[in-house]
């Protein structure tokens, strides 16, 4: 079947915030929903190094190692509300100033993440799951006469043990419902 992301959600929790695996119509305690995100969606890349590894007679290759490998998530928030801004410059607002202060050095930590995509005309939802995950980068911010003002991220997700097994993301595939308790 041929699944559109028509909606979705962005959610952020504490760091390995445990899941009720393949619940994915309800969320744990802590978790933030962060609004609106822009047209362009999620972007999920996989990255990976190798080197090649050659013999010398005839320079025949005879392995390849993967040196390097991450997965990352970019989104744009277009909200501008207290979670967002706090996302934004990685902690809370300041109790003294009440200002937001921000330091361009700080991620604001690892967090669990959840983006949920969902294909409303197929009955679609696919539920990707980083149980530790960091803001590695920020976009740039324009701001503009008519322009919204939105805040680009790009999520890295670090390598733990999810039940058993080493991953970064986890992923389930199920209806855009949730099925109804009899």
């Amino acid at each position: 079947e041929a699944v559109v992301a028509v909606t979705g959600s962005i959610i952020s929790m504490p760091v390995n915030t445990v899941l009720e695996y393949e619940d994915i119509y309800s969320l744990p305690a802590g978790a933030t929903e962060h609004g609106y995100a822009s047209d362009e969606g999620i972007t999920l890349s996989n990255s990976t190094s190798t080197t090649n590894i050659m013999g010398w007679q005839n320079s025949a290759l005879l392995r390849v190692v993967t040196t390097e490998a991450s997965a990352t998530f970019q989104f744009t928030l277009v909200q501008t509300n207290d979670d967002n801004l706090e996302l934004w410059v990685g902690k809370e607002k300041n109790a003294v100033t009440g200002g937001y202060h921000f330091d361009a050095g700080h991620s604001g930590g690892r967090r669990a993440w959840l983006f949920d995509v969902i294909d409303e005309n197929t009955n679609t939802k696919i539920r990707y799951y980083v149980p530790s995950g960091e803001i590695t980068e920020r976009g740039e911010q324009n701001l503009t006469s008519g322009g919204l003002v939105s805040y680009t991220f790009t999520i890295t997700a670090y390598r733990v043990d999810v039940a058993g097994e080493q991953a970064n993301t986890v992923f389930w595939k199920g209806s855009a419902t949730a099925p109804v308790a009899p």
